[in-house]
């Protein structure tokens, strides 16, 4: 089976550097419910994956990893998490990979064998590497300007629109949510407004506290103090210009729903790449510290029929304001189009949409740079599925996985190495049964 036309993204998943404007690193996190073992399985044979099988909740690769993705499990849905973990859709490999994930993906859908169901989210990070925290303000009071739009927006493809409309979603989380509006102004002083978005919960639909929690490590890099930091009780750091490695770096779009129309997913990935970076300012600019309040059009939580002549009015001039205003090509306008037209923002009209999309490029306010920590090469998917997959290579355990197996250790009497899922629960793959992941002599599996 191939991707249909109409669902394929332009240059095939591949992104274009326009004037300005660097791809930062995503990464694009997708739930979902179902038979998530024969998606990885299938994955495995196409070396999308380096594993077979859905495997456990702590489970990472590696930062080194050449596959595209992984999946592991999720207390919150029934067939896993699709992680395509740090990738930068500028290569024509990692674009590749993630057309032929797709293709998999919409397989089993029409199969009946996954579903993305309104328990499911899509969880995008990006990378905030040279993302300082007025660049963040702006970020948030821009989100907040657009809220409304964007909560349609992540809603695209399905009936009952973004996933917070569906009955008993207030019931989610123990009442909590998984993707809750974002902070609004006006902030007042910078120390209101850094106590405010960095205390704002981790199930808003922009979450800052993978964000906030990073401090510069060295101490050498030059890092300024600013406002409040609420989680550490003392001054916050603007990173800025911090050059330090950190675990994760990132600012986390939790707003959107999980679907498996890989254009919708190139529409939203393309309006985060672009609200990034007309943010953006640079770092010694007498415009960095600089920020405008714009008009927040909050969430309003009910479905479109049901909302205010005055309200919609205001949705269609932020519309056009996104076609007309965010560094968006070309491409990635008519992809938007495309998006908005399987929203209830389609009434604004099929031709009203055209004309915004055929509106020219227009370059953020400053030309962004963006020099990512490390970028992973990702090994090119196979068109054709190996049917007799060779065992994937042993390796090291990651720090995280060697805590979370010591925090074990600690809380049992007698501990003994997990298993990994075994080769032989493969699905129509024949692999002699003697083959199993097996611990070192000694009775430990792998060294520290």
């Amino acid at each position: 089976m191939s991707l249909p036309k109409s669902v394929t993204p332009p240059h095939g998943f591949q992104f274009q550097v326009p004037e300005g404007r660097p791809f930062r690193l995503v990464s694009v996190e997708t739930e979902l419910d179902g038979d998530g073992g024969w998606v990885a399985d299938r994955f495995f044979r196409h070396r999308i994956v380096a594993m077979p099988g859905v495997q456990q909740y702590g489970y990472h690769p590696g930062g080194k990893h050449k596959c595209l993705t992984y999946i592991k499990r999720d207390g919150s849905v029934t067939g896993g998490e699709f992680v395509f973990d740090r990738i930068d859709l500028t290569d024509a490999d990692t674009a590749k990979g993630m057309l032929k994930a797709h293709d998999i993906l919409r397989s089993a859908e029409k199969e009946g064998l996954i579903q993305y169901n309104p328990n499911c989210g899509g969880h995008i990070h990006m990378c905030a590497r040279g993302y300082g925290f007025y660049d963040l303000l702006r970020l948030i009071i821009n989100f907040g300007y657009l809220e409304e739009v964007i909560y349609r927006l992540a809603g695209a493809g399905k009936t009952y629109g973004h996933r917070t409309l569906y009955r008993g979603y207030d019931a989610a989380n123990h009442g909590g949510g998984y993707s809750d509006p974002v902070v609004k102004g006006p902030f007042g002083e910078i120390g209101e407004a850094y106590a405010s978005i960095t205390g704002m919960k981790r199930m808003s639909g922009l979450n800052t506290t993978i964000y906030a929690a990073n401090w510069c490590q060295r101490g050498t890099c030059a890092v300024e103090p600013v406002g409040q930091n609420m989680r550490h009780m003392g001054a916050g750091q603007d990173l800025k210009n911090c050059n330090c490695p950190h675990e994760k770096h990132t600012i986390e779009w939790r707003v959107w729903n999980a679907q498996g129309n890989p254009r919708i997913l190139y529409a939203w990935l393309a309006v985060m790449q672009a609200m990034h970076a007309y943010a953006w300012r640079p770092e010694g600019d007498p415009s960095y510290k600089a920020y405008e309040m714009q008009d927040p059009l909050p969430w309003t939580w009910r479905p479109y029929s049901r909302v205010t002549a005055g309200i919609k009015h205001a949705i269609q001039e932020r519309v056009e304001w996104m076609f007309s205003e965010l560094p968006l090509t070309p491409e990635e306008k008519d992809a938007l189009r495309y998006t908005f037209m399987r929203t209830p923002l389609k009434a604004f009209g099929k031709d009203w949409l055209k004309r915004r999309s055929e509106l020219p490029y227009k370059p953020p306010p400053f030309p962004n740079v963006y020099k990512p920590e490390y970028v992973r090469k990702v090994q090119s998917p196979l068109d054709e599925p190996d049917n007799d997959p060779a065992p994937p290579e042993p390796r090291r355990r990651t720090i995280r996985e060697q805590q979370q197996w010591l925090n074990m250790a600690n809380a049992a009497d007698v501990w003994r190495p997990p298993r990994e899922r075994p080769f032989a629960d493969l699905r129509a793959v024949p692999i002699p049964a003697d083959i199993r992941w097996e611990p070192e002599p000694g009775g430990e599996d792998e060294p520290f």
